[in-house]
């Protein structure tokens, strides 16, 4: 891998998370404060509206991001038409969610989600005017802007939310805040990189358009099948069932997410540079799923392990029905965390059409498993996750190996520190939980356990490659010197 690549992908890891960690410490604490106001019932009516604007934002948008990235031969006048391209399919996303806004109330049967689709279905022209560019700072590696615009957003919709809250807005103040947020980060992209749109000429941007249905189609699989628990929660059990799986989903995915979102959102340009050379893939995979594994595997077991403590803490007595959906989740998130980077893989390396039908295999099984998981109310469906979804990815594994000549004991070999670690870690908190009395306060409980955990997990899972990691850092900080050699 040239040694330029190699700083930028550290640095632009390091830009993204710095950010994305600032942003989310900061906005997790609003999340806590608005669950206090808001009632699951209301999380419940924005869950039902974000389940069909999720998929009609994907349509929206339609991979173009993706294929500015990807094709970095695109020329001025291709980028400028696919520019109005998507704003043509962020206005005709809106138009057709407004039209859908009442059936989609009678579906689940609530008076209240038509009126929040149509608002925030203004999302899909303001994502139309930000996705090229935003993908065009993403294709010039400048993850810096990138990054402080997306931290700009969150904060502003952040506070968006928690005033309308505390206001007493209701199911408002989270539909009006995510708006809010869009709109704010849409104008600082088309700000900061101006990017040309002209009228579409289809036939010029047929390649383009051709590599981005294919994105759109892995891309549309996967929001099927990862929403088909919130349809199901939502329309089998209800508002109140589906907020507090819902806000489950969301305690469980945040420290995971943010972290695998850092890595997704670099990723793309780099390995696009090196698509190539295998070899050099092979080795970014690995060193990238070693970093995953040691932050989101001990980040996971934690919530798993401290669940009980940290809804009694942080969200009170209301929440306590998402207490085992939200370990169960976590669960499903340490494994999720580590399966992001093969598509990706797949996609650069011209096998693009193989996550489409990945996407099509998870979209037949996952939604038969939720419906079967939902008779035994939300904590049912989320251990679908834990139960389906690993074998699942078999296949998406195996093509990957295939493509980058990469063993399983290679892989595994990479993942070794940080299962050692979590495995140490679970024994000490489940002694400490053990050793507690019954009525300990739980946010006592919650940072004794935090606290040991942590502890336990550095001794045994970063201590030992401590010399590794700091020639890391140091290269960070001097802009020199490639990416350490796996060990």
């Amino acid at each position: 891998m040239p040694t330029a690549l190699e700083r930028s992908l550290i640095r632009g890891v390091a830009w993204t998370g710095g950010i994305k960690w600032t942003s989310q410490i900061l906005t997790w604490g609003s999340t806590l404060v608005v669950a206090r106001f808001v009632p699951p019932s209301d999380y419940g009516i924005v869950g039902m509206a974000t389940l069909y604007l999720g998929v009609v934002g994907l349509v929206g948008e339609f991979g173009l991001g993706a294929a500015v990235i990807t094709m970095q031969k695109l020329n001025e006048e291709e980028i400028a038409q696919l520019g109005g391209a998507a704003v043509i399919f962020g206005l005709a996303a809106m138009l057709i969610s407004w039209a859908m806004a009442w059936p989609i109330g009678w579906f689940f049967q609530s008076p209240a989600v038509p009126w929040v689709v149509m608002v925030m279905s203004t999302n899909c022209v303001i994502s139309g005017l930000r996705t090229i560019p935003s993908a065009l700072l993403q294709r010039d590696l400048d993850f810096k802007t990138v990054s402080l615009i997306e931290l700009s957003q969150g904060l502003v919709s952040a506070a968006a939310t928690l005033l309308l809250a505390v206001a007493g807005e209701g199911y408002w103040a989270l539909a009006l805040g995510s708006v809010v947020g869009g709109l704010v980060a849409a104008v600082a992209f088309m700000i900061r990189r101006p990017a040309p749109r002209a009228w579409p000429h289809w036939p010029l941007i047929r390649e383009p358009l051709k590599y981005s249905a294919h994105i759109l189609g892995g891309q549309l699989s996967w929001w099927v099948y990862s929403n088909a628990d919130f349809m199901v929660a939502g329309r089998v059990l209800g508002s109140a069932a589906l907020g507090a799986y819902g806000l489950a989903w969301e305690i469980a995915n945040v420290p995971v997410e943010r972290l695998t979102n850092v890595i997704t959102k670099v990723t793309p340009a780099h390995f696009a540079a090196l698509q190539h050379d295998r070899r050099a893939l092979k080795r970014g995979l690995l060193t990238l799923t070693h970093g995953l594994a040691l932050v989101t595997l001990p980040a996971s077991l934690g919530m798993v392990l401290t669940a009980d403590d940290f809804v009694r803490a942080a969200l009170g007595h209301q929440w306590l029905a998402a207490v085992l959906p939200l370990q169960l989740l976590s669960a499903y998130a340490g494994v999720r965390s580590l399966v992001t980077l093969l598509p990706q893989i797949l996609n650069v390396t011209g096998d693009s059409a193989m996550t489409v039908r990945m996407g099509l295999l998870f979209v037949t099984v996952m939604p038969l498993a939720f419906l079967f998981g939902s008779r035994w109310g939300p904590p049912g469906i989320a251990i679908m996750w834990v139960a389906v979804y690993p074998v699942l990815t078999i296949p998406f594994y195996w093509r990957t190996f295939l493509r980058l000549e990469c063993s399983l004991a290679e892989y595994l070999g990479s993942l070794g520190l940080a299962l050692r670690g979590c495995f140490l870690m679970g024994l000490a908190v489940v002694a400490l939980d053990w050793a507690l009395p019954v009525n300990f306060p739980p946010l006592a409980s919650l940072a004794a356990k935090a606290l040991l955990g942590a502890l336990v997990y550095a001794l045994t899972a970063i201590f030992p490659q401590r010399r590794r990691l700091l020639r890391l850092f140091r290269g960070l900080r001097e802009g020199t010197g490639p990416l350490p050699a796996e060990s």
